[in-house]
């Protein structure tokens, strides 16, 4: 067990700023998924509502998936990360925007490019991963990549779970979605000192 763990940690540190990147993305993804329905219900949306613009996040991981395999064969890939780690963000907070002021269309455009942002990062790390990390440590980077899934899931239920829990009025679903997604702005640190 220890072995395993020593060989996550001697990643090479460029591919760990990058894994750490994607972290980022995943905690603004994850709580999304937990707690938007709750603060978009508080501000008196349907459920139908929040399914229909979130449909609209789906639509644009999926118009550009398609593509973007074919895309960035032979090309830099590396400029998408910036795209992702920026536009994640800035689209997640647009969203909240939206909610608070009850706007229908900065929703669907916000929802939509939130997806291709997010996309720009989750279909190229793997070939990114292939290309640049030593053969023998591609098995260990791809899974670590994998599991910021999960990692990040835990890491955003004890934030709610802690601050809701300590002051529900301070730390309400708004509160906690605007602070998580000014926190996931820190992946482009590690994308500069990648």
């Amino acid at each position: 067990m220890l072995t395993t763990v020593i060989k996550y940690i001697k990643l090479d540190r460029s591919m760990l700023n990058l894994i750490t990147v994607g972290l980022f993305i995943q905690l603004i993804n994850v709580t999304f998924i937990a707690i938007l329905p709750l603060y978009m219900k508080a501000e008196h949306f349907s459920d139908a509502q929040f399914a229909e613009f979130t449909s609209y996040r789906y639509l644009g991981m999926l118009v550009l998936a398609l593509f973007i395999g074919m895309y960035i064969k032979g090309r830099k890939i590396l400029p998408m990360f910036y795209i992702a780690s920026i536009g994640v963000p800035v689209f997640g907070m647009l969203i909240l925007i939206g909610v608070h002021f009850h706007s229908n269309s900065l929703l669907l455009i916000s929802h939509l490019l939130w997806g291709v942002a997010y996309t720009f990062f989750q279909i190229p790390i793997l070939p990114y991963i292939m290309r640049n990390s030593p053969r023998s440590q591609q098995t260990f980077a791809i899974t670590l990549n994998y599991a910021t899934w999960s990692i990040a899931g835990i890491i955003g239920s004890l934030i709610v779970g802690i601050f809701n829990g300590i002051n529900p009025i301070v730390f309400s679903e708004r509160n906690l979605l605007f602070s998580i997604v000014a926190l996931g702005f820190m992946g482009i640190f590690f994308l500069l000192y990648y």
